[in-house]
């Protein structure tokens, strides 16, 4: 995936006046992430996963009935479990 940037800069002349509009695009390719393994979900709502290395963080999300329910919950990079339980009551 490729994310494009637009950067419009306006420069004025040295009489402080005239000024020249420029834009800038920078196209960035996004990096491929790695998909963790093993993922499973408790009856007591604790969601596990196998640590993948050198990640810097998760981001995890639960899903009813295949659509996103409540948001995505950031998790530190040293952590391979999340509690959903509450999520999951909210949810229904």
């Amino acid at each position: 995936s490729v994310v494009s940037n637009r950067i419009t800069l306006v420069v004025t002349a040295e009489d402080g006046v005239a000024t020249k509009t420029y834009s800038l695009t920078v196209l960035r390719a996004l990096p491929t992430l790695e998909q963790v393994d093993n993922v499973a979900l408790s009856p007591s709502g604790i969601a596990m996963w196998t640590d993948l290395t050198g990640e810097s963080c998760y981001a995890v999300q639960l899903l009813k009935d295949g659509s996103p329910s409540g948001s995505i919950v950031d998790i530190s990079a040293d952590t391979t479990t999340h509690n959903f339980l509450s999520a999951m009551r909210a949810a229904g």
